[in-house]
């Protein structure tokens, strides 16, 4: 029986592994900027505190929410 981890994802993360490059040139660089409100790449810190919270006492009513924590990409309905 196949994994829930790799039916969805021929080649799962694995804990400890190196992250996959997504901006693998200047030019898919500069393509995701011209596409993010915020003109910038989101930093480690900014994604941990809404996981932060979203495992806080805080969050304790949320249920079923989508939160986009993306420099506003998804507001243009851009994906990639």
């Amino acid at each position: 029986m196949e994994s829930a981890s790799t039916a969805s994802h021929p080649e799962p993360s694995r804990p400890n592994s190196p992250p996959r490059p997504v901006l693998t040139s200047e030019e898919a660089k500069a393509r995701i900027m011209s596409r993010t409100p915020m003109k910038r790449l989101g930093e480690p810190a900014e994604i941990a505190g809404v996981v932060a919270f979203l495992l806080s006492d805080a969050a304790s009513y949320m249920t079923g929410e989508t939160v986009l924590v993306d420099g506003g990409r998804m507001t243009l309905n851009y994906t990639v």
